[in-house]
């Protein structure tokens, strides 16, 4: 759903285990962007919105997706991001921290701001307009259906011998949608509305998935999952 830029040369952004995700190599031709950040930038933490270079210190303990996100793109462009997964009230409530912020540094890469990201966001607010992202019921029970269905009765299958292979083979193929659609709930991509509905209904349908698979999904937000994308 998101677009993954890779950042122009000389600067590398990393991806870690919740460490300074952000971090970036800066070549000497680039010393204005290091010297634009405060002395105390390793006490301090911003991401860059919209242009502004924003100071998510504090609101990192309090923010419903966690703080790791914060440190993944830390002083880079994730307003992309930002849109993808917050509600119109988010973005609205955005604006004040944004009044109060600074301007990002002239040399920071900024991909939303690119022609590819003004296309790329003309492209989503028309596909939002004409409701393309809002859910779906029956499309989410259907989905549901035919991930659970096949690794119950697989179960079955197996359990009572009537097809041990064929029921192995539904299991594993069920297995294999319940990933998929675990990471849909998690993302927080089903349930819109309140931050309530949209961060607690979505983490218990994708908990469930994941138990039903057998996985720990504790284990992959906070190790694989991010690294992935880098």
């Amino acid at each position: 759903r998101v677009f993954q830029r890779i950042l122009p040369v000389p600067q590398r952004a990393t991806m870690g285990r919740g460490g300074d995700g952000g971090a970036k190599t800066v070549s000497g031709g680039d010393a204005s962007l290091a010297e634009a950040r405060p002395a105390d930038d390793n006490k301090s933490l911003h991401v860059i919105l919209y242009g502004k270079r924003v100071d998510v210190s504090r609101f990192q303990k309090v923010h419903p997706g966690g703080s790791k996100v914060f440190r993944i793109f830390k002083e880079r462009d994730a307003t992309e991001q930002f849109e993808s997964y917050h509600s119109a009230k988010a973005i609205k409530m955005m604006e004040g921290m944004l009044k109060k912020s600074e301007d990002a540094p002239p040399t920071a890469p900024l991909p939303s701001r690119s022609e590819m990201g003004k296309d790329f966001k003309a492209m989503i607010d028309s596909h939002r307009a004409k409701g393309y992202y809002d859910p779906c019921p029956l499309d989410e029970l259907f989905k549901l259906f035919i991930v659970l269905a096949p690794i119950f009765v697989g179960a079955y299958l197996v359990k009572s011998g009537a097809s041990p292979v064929v029921g192995a083979v539904a299991i594993a193929f069920g297995f294999y949608l319940d990933g998929w659609l675990a990471h849909d709930y998690l993302h927080h991509s089903v349930f819109k509305g309140s931050v309530a509905k949209t961060v607690t209904w979505n983490n218990v349908v994708g908990y469930a998935l994941g138990f039903v698979q057998g996985y720990d999904v504790a284990f992959w937000g906070a190790g694989p999952h991010n690294p992935h994308r880098g």
